[in-house]
């Protein structure tokens, strides 16, 4: 079973994903091409019960374009 690990650019926050990912999706939006310095971003949905973040999070929300 994979196991993938990373953080925040701050690294104030850590995270393990274990197990095969639901999916994944490159986002073309205009918020994630600015986050990712680049024409789109990569993410990938795992199981909760898959998942374990250490430190303290916070949250972000945006409007996209198609409303």
């Amino acid at each position: 079973m994979a196991k993938l690990k990373g953080g925040c650019q701050c690294g104030n926050v850590r995270y393990t994903a274990s197990g095969e990912p639901l999916f994944a999706a490159h986002c073309q939006c205009n918020d994630c091409k600015k986050a990712s310095g680049c024409g789109h971003a990569t993410a990938a949905a795992f199981k909760d019960i898959d998942v374990a973040f250490k430190g303290q999070t916070k949250s972000y929300t945006t409007k996209a374009a198609s409303g």
